[in-house]
Formats: structure tokens, sequence, C-alpha cells
């Protein structure tokens, strides 16, 4: 899988925290838990 490129104002809006990335990229890591 290929890592998207994102400036930082898009993470900012896509995110905000990095809490809410962290539990972001857990729930694509392991969907199920």
């Amino acid at each position: 899988m290929r890592a998207l490129e994102t400036s930082l104002l898009e993470w900012q809006k896509r995110y905000g925290t990095e809490e809410a990335c962290a539990q972001a990229l857990t729930k694509q890591r392991w969907p199920e838990g």
C-alpha cells in the first residue's frame, strides 16, 4: 500500500489532532479490533 502525500493543511482538516489521526490509523489497520 502506497502512502498518499498530504499537506499539513489537508491533514489538519482531515484529523484535527494527533489523537484523532492515531485513532483513524488504528481503525484502518485493525478494522475489527
